[in-house]
């Protein structure tokens, strides 16, 4: 995480984090979960102009475990919205995205049977809220992640 800080230096960006205690242990593969978070911070980096907020928070809700990265950023449009998860799509100029990171989060939490909803207002910002389901269940392949520190 260590890109995504040096990010919110850069342009003076205020991370809030409103973590949970005591969240429910999650099965699930941690690498693969911190890239779909540095991705949706990186976004959120680049949709806003200096001197804004990130927030992330977590909490249980509905047997779901409910990681929210929220942002003061521009905002998507509502044309643009039914597209961020396609492959290649980006908004932003040449050189300065591929267009795959939200392709490649939805399919990573997808593949851990949770889904991505956004909310986003232009000139606002937007939220999104990453939704993985609770187990009790225990896998020799996948990591125990209980709390986001």
């Amino acid at each position: 995480m260590v890109l995504t800080e040096h990010a919110l230096d850069a342009k003076q960006i205020g991370l809030d984090k409103q973590l949970q205690r005591d969240l429910p242990a999650l099965m699930v593969d941690r690498h693969m979960m911190e890239q779909v978070l540095m991705n949706l911070i990186l976004n959120a980096v680049q949709a806003i102009k200096d001197g804004g907020t990130i927030t992330i928070s977590t909490r249980a809700h509905d047997r779901n475990c409910e990681v929210v990265v929220e942002d003061t950023g521009c905002g998507i449009p509502a044309h643009v919205l039914p597209h961020i998860f396609d492959p290649f799509f980006t908004t932003k100029g040449t050189g300065e995205g591929t267009g795959l990171g939200l392709s490649v989060s939805l399919g990573i939490v997808e593949r851990h049977g949770g889904r991505i909803l956004v909310d986003s207002e232009v000139g606002k910002g937007s939220v999104f809220t990453v939704c993985l389901p609770l187990s009790n269940e225990r896998s020799t392949e996948r990591s125990m992640v209980g709390r986001m520190s």
